[in-house]
């Protein structure tokens, strides 16, 4: 990946040049602020568009989206019509799902993927019990990659627990108070690193917990990395392609 064999975008690719050059913590900080209270404007935003349009005419058109969605037929026109009278993308996914079913996410399998894990995790071993949570936050659905290290952190002798996809922050650090971990690994590989990182450290924070400890890894800028690592002083981060072997011993030393 360094050599730039390996196109990784936002990391080695298509970064923007700001990110390589310094970090800017002022910044990251404002943002973070802006966020804090993203959600409640938007649940406000939202209730007022359901007081405004029609209910009567949305409940027409979802029915509608879930007949054409059993039929076979072209769907569009339905959710095109339900759009406009501001049906909401939530409410849409509800028709479908009375047409199609939902999404059951199977048990995540402890997998070394072709990878030794064994062999990797040779002469490693966590000098105590440890508990560690692996997570993911929003609508990220990778998987693969919790198979491999879910399998590679037993073998260093912790007990994983691992709550499933589409979960919140604010959910991951009640389960992670609630199953007393020592460590959560965190994986961010859509959507905003620092918003995650950040939220979860102050959800632990809040409920009486900051001495968990915090690392993960995913498709992080290097200016995201530099103010997560050392500003807000989350334990490691690990960008794609970090050697597992790496991996295992930092979190020996670090966690156990």
């Amino acid at each position: 990946m360094e050599a730039g064999e390996r196109k990784i975008v936002g990391v080695n690719s298509h970064p923007g040049d700001d990110y390589f050059e310094g970090a800017d913590f002022a910044e990251i900080l404002e943002e973070t602020k802006a966020w804090d209270t993203f959600e409640e404007r938007q649940i406000a935003r939202l209730g007022q568009v359901k007081r405004e349009r029609s209910s009567a005419d949305v409940a027409r058109a979802l029915l509608e989206v879930r007949r054409a969605a059993g039929s076979g037929e072209n769907m569009m026109p339905a959710l095109i019509a339900a759009v406009k009278i501001y049906a909401t993308v939530g409410e849409i996914t509800k028709a479908l799902q009375g047409a199609w079913g939902s999404y059951r996410e199977p048990e995540i399998q402890a997998t070394g993927a072709g990878v030794d894990i064994g062999q990797i995790a040779n002469g490693l071993h966590f000098r105590r019990p440890v508990r560690i949570l692996i997570a993911k936050g929003g609508f990220d659905g990778h998987t693969r990659g919790l198979g491999i290290f879910t399998h590679l952190l037993r073998e260093l002798g912790a007990e994983v627990i691992y709550m499933g996809l589409h979960r919140s922050v604010t959910e991951v650090a009640q389960v992670a108070i609630d199953e007393d971990v020592d460590a959560i690994g965190f994986s961010a590989l859509i959507g905003s690193p620092v918003r995650f990182f950040t939220k979860l450290k102050t959800e632990l924070t809040r409920m009486g917990r900051s001495d968990i400890f915090i690392t993960g890894g995913g498709i992080v800028r290097p200016r995201e990395k530099k103010f997560l690592e050392e500003e807000l002083h989350i334990g490691r981060i690990f960008l794609p392609d970090t050697p597992l072997r790496e991996v295992a011993k930092y979190l020996v030393e670090n966690i156990g």
